[in-house]
């Protein structure tokens, strides 16, 4: 059942429904629960890197923690493919971390907040493969500056699947949206050094 939605205050666009509702102006391709995500992360207020700073960024996380020699890396991030809404790859970075060790979210949510700001970044994925709000709602291959509080209480609010890192670059922290048997798979590699 479709319904027609004017948004007349943020509780209107704080509400989930089993509903479909779509805007007036045309959108009815977007429903309720894409403008209630797009609408929390923007609470968050991140600064989003230019495209020549986000590039040197991911560029030093890709050395400093990624095989990007692995098979996995050159068939499923190396080689995007085209989908309907662009060029993308595949695969996820994660799955080509060098010597990474399972933690915890309540872990990864104490480093975080022992960190000032931190950069996050996403893999960047079509819609067409990824059900649901899209996994990055920041210009694609971007990186963004949280203060690091901010980011813990906002990780409801984004994608699943973040990579967060500071800028020694000496330590990553990774969110995915995988579950083992009992809690969300989690990692982390490198050192984590308190932030003074």
């Amino acid at each position: 059942m479709t319904q027609r939605f004017s948004p007349t205050g943020v509780d209107q666009l704080c509400r989930l429904s089993a509903w479909t509702w779509f805007l007036p102006d045309g959108t009815a391709d977007t429903p309720l629960f894409v403008w209630q995500w797009r609408f929390q992360v923007a609470r968050a207020q991140p600064q989003i890197l230019s495209p020549a700073d986000s590039a040197i960024w991911r560029e030093s996380y890709l050395k400093a923690f990624v095989d990007t020699a692995c098979e996995h890396y050159q068939r499923y991030i190396a080689a995007p493919q085209r989908f309907s809404d662009g060029i993308h790859y595949e695969g996820y970075i994660w799955d080509c971390l060098r010597s990474p060790t399972q933690i915890t979210i309540q872990r990864f949510r104490l480093e975080l907040e022992n960190q000032h700001k931190v950069f996050v970044m996403a893999d960047d994925h079509s819609r067409d493969r990824i059900i649901g709000p899209p996994l990055w709602p920041f210009p694609p291959y971007s990186v963004a500056c949280f203060k690091s509080k901010l980011l813990v209480e906002w990780l409801r609010s984004l994608p699943e699947d973040i990579y967060v890192f500071d800028s020694s670059v000496s330590w990553t922290l990774v969110l995915t949206h995988e579950y083992d048997a009992k809690r969300r798979y989690c990692l982390r590699s490198g050192v984590l050094q308190a932030a003074s």
